[in-house]
């Protein structure tokens, strides 16, 4: 919808809208803040450290059904 000069007017329903993404985005942010403040990021041990860089070994079928019984 335009007026005379030719602006756009919004209407009550674009208005009500832009309104609830405006507050959709600040809750969000909100909620960043303080996920950032409750949740704390440790450092990883030395253990975990190599545990997350060396290689996976993994158990052939044999070694399975031995150890299971």
């Amino acid at each position: 919808m335009f007026n005379i000069k030719g602006t756009k007017l919004f209407s009550m329903e674009e208005q009500a809208l832009q309104i609830i993404m405006d507050e959709i985005k600040e809750l969000r942010l909100l909620y960043q803040t303080l996920v950032d403040k409750l949740v704390q990021i440790d450092e990883a041990t030395p253990e975990e450290k190599e545990a997350l860089q060396s290689d996976d070994e993994y158990a052939s079928e044999e070694e399975l059904f031995d150890k299971l019984g």
